[in-house]
């Protein structure tokens, strides 16, 4: 970028000194501030000073909960919990289908998109159990999780004695990742109430 005054056009002074790429997209403030994107970058430079790099962030917040999520891994039913750190996910992996948390390893990182680092653990990790469509509770320190009677040592069956469990039957728990503890809320529903 360079200056002169209208009325001496000889005398051309240079006001930026980038080597390799166009300076693109100049727009000047009434102050005389400069604006201009070099290199991917947007640049503001003072008159007489030098050019200063603007940090920009772009944080994508407005939505709570992914509204597709895609992966090979075969990842499904994913859900973000309220203050957005932790994510529940279901995957299946090795032939049975497991729930999975992932979470922000560094305090720093203000959402999974800008994440340098993420955990991920299995939640009750079984070969013959399975767990799916986790859903965190409105205050995030909770999760209904849908699995046969058969999970969580069985505390959702209500058979009995000698009777096999039937798999297919669907319950609902709510697990407190904290305590690793599970209350089976559909074990004793009745409905023809």
């Amino acid at each position: 970028v360079y200056a002169f005054p209208l009325a001496q056009p000889r005398e051309v002074k240079p006001i930026t000194s980038f080597k390799t790429h166009p300076v693109r997209f100049l727009s000047m403030s009434d102050g005389g501030t400069l604006c201009y994107s070099y290199d991917g970058e947007i640049y503001t430079q003072q008159p007489d000073a030098t050019p200063k790099k603007v940090a920009i962030e772009l944080v994508r917040d407005d939505r709570p909960q992914f509204a597709n999520l895609q992966s090979s891994d075969g990842a499904t039913s994913a859900v973000v919990s309220t203050d957005n750190r932790p994510l529940a996910y279901a995957s299946e992996r090795g032939g049975n289908w497991q729930l999975y948390l992932a979470k922000i390893a560094r305090k720093e990182d203000p959402n999974f998109p800008n994440a340098t680092l993420i955990e991920e653990e299995v939640l009750l990790p079984s070969t013959t159990v399975e767990r799916a469509y986790p859903q965190f509770s409105p205050d995030g320190k909770m999760l209904a999780i849908a699995a046969s009677g058969e999970a969580f040592n069985k505390i959702g069956l209500k058979i009995a004695p000698g009777q096999t469990s039937n798999m297919a039957d669907g319950q609902l728990f709510l697990y407190d990742p904290a305590s690793k503890q599970a209350n089976p809320v559909t074990k004793d529903f009745n409905p023809s109430v």
